[in-house]
């Protein structure tokens, strides 16, 4: 493109892959644990640099690092190899130089090699209140999570909240149920001359309508004519009407709707 300097900020917006690379990039078990902490791998080589051996006594223990700093370390490469020899974590030999993934078996400790999306399937399954934001973005984080006793505890008490409201709402129907009914009454027998009538009952279904939206808690605010909104108060009353047995169409209830807010502005 003429005129633009591609530098490597320019070129880096293409280099969006992890998700693929994921698929092929192999770990060893220290770096494992080292981004398990949560160091990005931008930085991985550079703290891994400061990592000491546990020990020099065996395969295992020159596989287990101590960092300075980083505490965790040395634990999560002790929880990863026992991860391996118990068959809840696949590991190669050397990284992709040759050797079959496995769950378990025979690998030194010091060749075994882990691909990246093999470590976040542990993680998620083993350990989900433990996903670092250097393999997880917020989106994995927010699906492989397990629901808290807390969150729990916040949703069971908004439906408890909602059904409360709802039951309010078919109760205030029912103790106004007589009076739509009456309305509905005059409506049939409203003339084309009866102006008298009509006004009355103008009157009277604004005042239910009114009264349905007070005791129910509904929105005042919400559009007369909104019919595709489940939450809106025309879809509502409508569904409540329906189910006993009545046919009103939502066209005609947001008539009312339009005329108790007139009603309460004239006032």
């Amino acid at each position: 493109m003429k005129g633009i300097f591609k530098n490597e900020s320019y070129y880096s917006q293409f280099n969006n892959c992890d998700s693929i690379k994921n698929n092929f990039d192999y770990l060893t078990v220290p770096e494992a644990a080292i981004i398990w902490c949560g160091v990005p791998r931008s930085e991985l080589a550079f703290e891994l640099g400061q990592c000491k051996v546990k020990g020099t006594g065996n395969a295992l223990s020159r596989n287990i690092m101590k960092h300075p700093y980083i505490q965790c370390v040395e634990p999560r490469c002790v929880l990863l190899h026992q991860a391996f020899d118990d068959g809840k974590l696949k590991m190669g030999r050397d990284g992709e130089k040759g050797g079959d993934i496995v769950s378990m078996g025979h690998i030194s400790p010091d060749r075994r090699t882990i691909k990246i999306n093999d470590l976040k399937e542990f993680i998620a399954e083993y350990h989900a209140d433990d996903m670092p934001k250097t393999l997880f973005s917020d989106i994995d984080i927010h699906k492989l999570k397990p629901i808290t006793h807390d969150d729990y505890s916040a949703l069971l008490a908004k439906n408890k909240a909602l059904e409360a409201r709802l039951e309010k709402a078919t109760e205030v129907y029912y103790n106004q149920r007589d009076e739509i009914l009456q309305y509905k009454s005059e409506q049939a027998s409203i003339t084309a001359n009866d102006e008298e009538l009509t006004t009355r009952s103008q009157n009277l279904a604004a005042k239910i309508i009114l009264a349905l939206i007070d005791i129910a808690d509904l929105d005042k605010n919400s559009p007369p004519y909104q019919y595709d909104n489940p939450s809106s108060n025309n879809s509502i009353i409508y569904d409540q009407i329906k189910a006993n047995g009545m046919n009103v169409s939502q066209q005609k209830i947001g008539y009312w709707l339009d005329l108790a807010a007139k009603q309460v502005t004239d006032e």
